[in-house]
């Protein structure tokens, strides 16, 4: 019944219109290709060109392309990458192009000579013939560009760039019982000295530059994220001897950079926890902090949680 009107369809817009229906109406679209593969390729899938060009993606003209190739040169310094983590985001995208039992909608995308391309892949096995896959592909880029600057919003702290709140609750949950896991609080001491006194631009620039210290010690998985305020926290996942020499730099850096505010003192007090029991390991850190501030502040407690 799919194809009831479909010759009736044909014949009208060849008659009418002076188009070829399949090339003109149906595959005309010039951000689009569409492939097979067969199935029995699955090692290595090979996408076999049907309609338009793999010069769309970025490279040289060919009937063929390896899923390898799309694979290898997925660019994992997205945004959406960066949130996920980038092993990760890398495996639930590779593992959805890898598994043709469903049909799928999955965008990605790939970086060829220095651009970034958005795909959109849409896969369907062929009904008749189920050794075949079929596979559209459509550049989204212009789309997926604006919606990664929206989601940048959402989990960045506007003004620090690090991580807020949100992600923060998102990134405990995926990895609080991952190895060498560490929460580690962090508020600066005396900070409102620094807004009285020099107002609070002054104070948003301590801010910044205290947030770029952090930054220094984040790598893909070991972040860390603005609660609010002055109070900032990390996820981070190394040994306990890495950890406490963070610590400790972190403690000598903001030192440092009080000191290039005029009558300033503040310091920063740290609390941080090793988690071998996962619970309320947050919460423990934070209370790990306000007992470093009340031992006379500018230092760090390190606990291992029993």
């Amino acid at each position: 019944m799919k194809f009831k009107y479909f010759n009736k369809a044909l014949k009208t817009i060849e008659q009418e219109f002076q188009l070829d229906g399949i090339k003109d109406v149906v595959l005309h679209r010039e951000d689009k290709c569409i492939c097979y593969s067969v199935i029995d390729e699955l090692d290595d899938l090979v996408l076999h060109l049907i309609v338009g060009s793999f010069t769309l993606f970025g490279y040289q003209e060919q009937e063929s392309l390896r899923l390898s190739q799309l694979l290898a040169d997925m660019d994992l310094d997205n945004m959406f990458a960066k949130v996920r983590g980038r092993q990760e985001y890398y495996d639930g995208i590779a593992s959805n192009l890898l598994d043709v039992s469903t049909p799928s909608n999955i965008t990605f995308p790939i970086k060829n000579n220095n651009e970034r391309i958005w795909l959109r892949l849409m896969t369907d096995q062929i009904d008749v013939q189920q050794k075949l896959i079929a596979l559209h592909f459509t550049i989204v880029t212009p789309f997926i560009t604006i919606e990664e600057d929206v989601f940048y919003k959402t989990h960045h702290d506007s003004l620090t760039g690090l991580f807020n709140k949100y992600t923060f609750d998102y990134h405990y949950g995926e990895r609080y019982r991952n190895e060498q896991f560490h929460v580690m609080f962090l508020d600066l001491d005396d900070f409102k000295i620094i807004n009285d006194q020099l107002g609070h631009r002054e104070g948003d620039r301590f801010l910044q530059q205290f947030a770029a210290i952090l930054q220094l010690h984040e790598d893909d998985h070991s972040r860390f994220y603005r609660l609010g305020g002055d109070e900032f926290v990390g996820l981070l996942f190394d040994s306990e001897e890495t950890i406490r020499r963070m610590a400790e730099d972190i403690l000598k850096q903001t030192q440092a950079l009080s000191q290039e505010f005029e009558n300033i003192h503040t310091t920063v007090s740290i609390g941080v926890i090793q988690a071998t029991v996962r619970e309320d390991v947050a919460r423990k850190a934070d209370r790990l902090m306000y007992q470093a501030k009340h031992n006379g502040k500018n230092q760090y407690l390190y606990k291992m949680e029993e």
